[in-house]
């Protein structure tokens, strides 16, 4: 009889459960034993809404939680964008995928929460209030768990990801010192060069203050930008925008999109051109002030000045409720998997996972996850593309501990070209939607593009319809079957 496949997974939140989730229902008659560790004392997210576009939608259905999920999640209208830095916007492009979904953060853990713990649960052993510090090579004295594999879902500040580089580069440094130099430079997240304003409006104020905002418009022209949400209750339409605009050393766009009946979430981001890939000195969130803000937004178009000026506390419990955020990512991401760790887990604190790298020095195991920009609304679908994956994989009967370094490897290939690109499409998405002129497709004329001309701002429509279409043009079903045959014929 084989032995049991031991799985740690690190993280609780959307990306570690849909794992939980997919090793539930595929392990089948195979042996599987799962912890899941939660630096929380229960299982929670933060953020507003996510977007259930047609890759999501096709491993729900796989799963058989398609129908379950679109009782919870909302049709999204259509994509608006607005050249608004004048007083007279412009729209100038839109774009509809009928099958598109959203919902909010907090519904979509609470509902693989609901379905992870549906029926039978005697694989899976959950931990609170256990984050990850370090894991080490030697055991000590405490009470150890074993694990064969460690699956860091720890999020862009990952302590696993931090560590196991950090290993890798000590291992590399008295051969390599190059390889020990690339390899120091994927611990650290890097920022994207772009500060993302957050916070949350009531719709009612809107009405009052500005009723034919586009933000509020319904009907058949309905407006969106980016994980849109609509909802209508009490004749609201809450919608969805997309603002412009650039200048030489600095971008801007604005997000809106609703997440309940009455609020409506806002982003307004500040791209400074050059910041892509500076390191991080300080702390990746702060408060803004209103009138921070207000003053980034002057001269822009009238409706949009008018949603700035109510900057406002939603509640007197939502303390961050206009917080600035550096936008951050990975030049590879934090879903980690290593071999054979053991977990020193004391009751009630920290958990520290101890481990031994496997011996052969080729073996590189980082894998992707998808810290990334915002700007195709993918972060969390990636992550469960890689749940679903990675967890198909370990899940197969030809997978166990003899082999699962090697299937780690093929997991490996199929998903960092797929996810790298991912990334890369979502920062280039960011800089068309602000008009950086280095994102352009061949033959835009900048200047032509930022006055307005609508030839050229149809030239700009065509590459963001270019980077939507790719999008959704596969499967992650595909990604398995390349994994299924590859791992056939290892």
């Amino acid at each position: 009889m084989k032995q049991p496949l031991r799985v740690a997974i690190c993280g609780g939140g959307i990306g570690g459960l849909f794992l939980a989730l997919v090793l539930k229902k595929y392990a089948g008659s195979k042996t599987l034993l799962l912890h899941v560790y939660e630096a929380g004392p229960h299982f929670t997210e933060t953020g507003a809404g996510i977007s259930i576009w047609d890759r999501t939608r096709s491993m729900m259905k796989t799963l058989g939680l398609d129908e379950a999920l679109a009782k919870q999640a909302v049709q999204m209208p259509s994509l608006t964008f607005r050249k608004s830095d004048t007083e007279d916007p412009v729209e100038w492009y839109k774009f509809f995928n009928p099958d598109a979904r959203a919902i909010p953060r907090t519904e979509m853990l609470n509902f693989l929460v609901d379905n992870l713990y549906l029926e039978n649960t005697s694989f899976l052993t959950t931990h609170f209030s256990k984050r990850l510090t370090l894991y080490e090579q030697d055991a000590d004295d405490g009470s150890v768990a074993q694990a064969d594999i460690l699956i860091g879902a720890d999020g862009v500040g990952s302590a696993t990801r931090k560590k196991m580089y950090s290993d890798l580069a000590d291992r590399a440094r008295p051969t390599g010192p190059k390889r020990a130099e690339e390899l120091t430079e994927l611990i650290s997240p890097s920022w994207t060069g772009t500060y993302a304003y957050r916070t949350l409006l009531k719709s009612e104020k809107v009405v009052d203050k500005s009723p034919n905002n586009p933000i509020l418009r319904g009907g058949i022209t309905r407006t969106l930008m980016v994980s849109p949400v609509v909802r209508q209750r009490q004749g609201i339409v809450v919608q969805s925008l997309h603002l412009v605009r650039v200048d030489r050393s600095r971008a801007q766009h604005v997000v809106t999109y609703p997440i309940s009946p009455t609020v409506i979430n806002v982003i307004f981001f500040e791209t400074v051109i050059g910041g892509l890939g500076q390191p991080l000195t300080g702390p990746t969130t702060s408060i803004a002030s209103r009138e921070e803000v207000i003053n980034l937004y002057k001269g822009w178009e009238p409706d949009l000045c008018a949603f700035t000026e109510l900057l406002f506390p939603v509640s007197d419990r939502r303390s961050q409720d206009r917080r600035r955020d550096f936008e951050v990512g990975h030049q590879s991401s934090p879903w980690l998997a290593a071999l054979r760790r053991r977990a020193r887990c004391p009751p009630g604190g920290l958990c520290t996972f101890e481990h031994q790298l496997p011996s052969s020095p080729t073996a590189d195991l980082s894998y992707e996850a998808h810290a990334m920009s915002t700007h195709l609304g993918a972060g969390a679908g990636q992550a469960m593309e890689d749940a679903y994956v990675l967890g198909r994989l370990l899940a197969h009967p030809a997978t166990d501990v003899s082999n699962v370094t090697d299937a780690l490897r093929i997991y490996d290939a199929v998903r960092r070209p797929v996810a790298s690109e991912v990334v890369e499409r979502s920062l280039k998405a960011g800089l068309l939607y602000e008009f950086v002129a280095e994102a352009f497709p061949p033959g835009a004329d900048a200047a032509k593009v930022h006055a307005g001309d609508p030839d050229e701002l149809q030239k700009v429509a065509e590459e963001v319809m270019d980077m939507w279409v790719r999008q959704n043009a596969s499967t992650p079903e595909e990604d398995w079957l390349k994994v299924q045959e590859m791992l056939r014929t290892a």
